[in-house]
């Protein structure tokens, strides 16, 4: 993907200082980018394009000591900046697209701002979250002594380097001219920790990249557990840097997520309810599974007994959503007492389904997490899902529930009529 021409750089006054930004203008809908903290509003030239052919006004600017936006005496809070700036811009709401450092101001400014808000896209980020357990983690994924390390070996990807060294000096250049004078360190409004996470209402998509050295996979997969309805999508080959290393994917993923627009704002009206399934479900339920991929959907009579059954059993539990009056998601748990792994019981779940009207709004995410939760509560060791599909999106989706691919070969049998 080859960049695009420079576009027109502009200054706006902000908290009495300069402010450098660009606006491609229009009348779509707003997205800002949001620069990681070795970058400034030059960094998005495979990313500004691309937005603005599919209709979108794309913004992107400096925050205080980056190219363009001088230092001031005190530094201020990088929220407060944004928010005068779309003041100055007159944007009352905007799509939020943030990488890295970036991706830090975008949630911070999404707790402190909601409804200024639209959907918000978090990219190759350790979010800044303060749980003990977190900074812990973090901190032993970075050995002293990494932060003196070339730039480039800490936030570009191997796979990168080694295939595109023309990428690599295009990417060194910007990261040189990006800090001209010392560093600022803006802090946070709010404090940042998986219970913030939680209280995000608006749509999020994570981006992660497989070899980023600062939020490797299961770093993403425990944000996805703590942002209810995200979705997660982890770039292979791809360093902490996925708008520079993989932009097509990134690109992609993005028009993709923020052209559900639509679907989230009816998704905002909806009120839902996760709960176990109930004796006068079973219609609902009916109606329901008619949306898997199952021929043999039996009649309501035959599948009375069953359904007595099913909720009667100690060992499984029906989750379901509830919207409109009846189920609109659910799963199936299934809790095996066990012998090994000191006793401790494993589970299974079945016949995950959302329907059709109501998929891409974490619905069927909302289910598998209530009964993941449920199998952890009984001290299960293990949950294992099974799929046939093929299809990257269903596998994403499983993973941003909080699911892995990969390890232990699965097998099947059916009795053969």
């Amino acid at each position: 993907m080859t960049a695009t021409s420079p576009p027109q750089i502009r200054q706006a006054s902000i908290g009495g200082a300069p402010m450098a930004y660009w606006d491609t203008g229009g009348e779509g809908s707003p997205v800002v980018l949001l620069h990681p903290g070795t970058g400034s509003h030059a960094v998005w030239d495979l990313q500004r394009g691309v937005l603005a052919a599919a209709g979108y006004r794309v913004i992107a600017y400096s925050r205080r000591g980056h190219m363009g936006s001088p230092a001031t005496r005190e530094p201020g809070f990088a929220v407060d900046d944004l928010a005068a700036l779309l003041d100055h811009l007159g944007v009352a709401r905007a799509h939020l697209v943030g990488c890295a450092q970036g991706a830090i101001v975008a949630l911070d400014f999404a707790l402190s701002h909601p409804g200024r808000v639209d959907r918000m896209v978090l990219a190759c980020t350790h979010m800044g979250l303060e749980d003990a357990d977190h900074v812990a983690r973090s901190a032993a994924l970075r050995p002293p002594g990494f932060a003196a390390m070339p730039a480039a070996f800490r936030e570009l990807g191997p796979a990168y380097r080694a295939a595109n060294p023309q990428g690599v000096a295009r990417w060194l250049a910007l990261e040189h001219a990006a800090i001209p004078g010392p560093k600022v360190v803006q802090p946070c409004r709010n404090r940042l920790d998986r219970a913030a996470l939680g209280r995000l209402a608006m749509p999020v998509l994570l981006i992660g990249g497989d070899a980023d050295l600062w939020a490797p996979p299961p770093v993403f997969r425990d944000f996805a557990r703590s942002i209810p309805g995200s979705r997660l999508l982890i770039l292979s080959e791809c360093g902490h840097a996925a708008q520079w290393e993989q932009p097509e994917a990134f690109n992609a993923a993005v028009l993709d997520f923020l052209a559900g627009s639509e679907a989230g704002d009816a998704q905002s009206t909806l009120s839902v309810t996760i709960r176990t399934a109930g004796p006068d479900d079973l219609h609902g339920m009916l109606d329901l599974l008619r949306h898997l991929n199952d021929e043999r959907a039996i009649s309501a009579e035959a599948a009375e007994e069953p359904w007595r059954a099913l909720l009667e059993s100690s060992d499984a539990t029906v989750f379901v959503a509830e919207a409109e009056g009846g189920p609109v998601a659910s799963c199936t748990l299934v809790i095996v007492p066990n012998l090994t792994r000191g006793g401790r019981p494993y589970a299974l779940i079945e016949n995950v389904v959302t329907h059709a009207r109501h998929r891409r709004r974490g619905l069927g995410q909302r289910v598998l997490r209530a009964a993941l939760e449920a199998a952890w509560a009984a001290d299960c060791y293990k949950v294992m899902l099974a799929t046939g599909s093929r299809q990257e999106a269903t596998l994403r989706f499983y993973e941003s529930a909080g699911f892995t691919r990969g390890g232990n070969t699965y097998f099947e049998a059916r009795r053969r009529h």
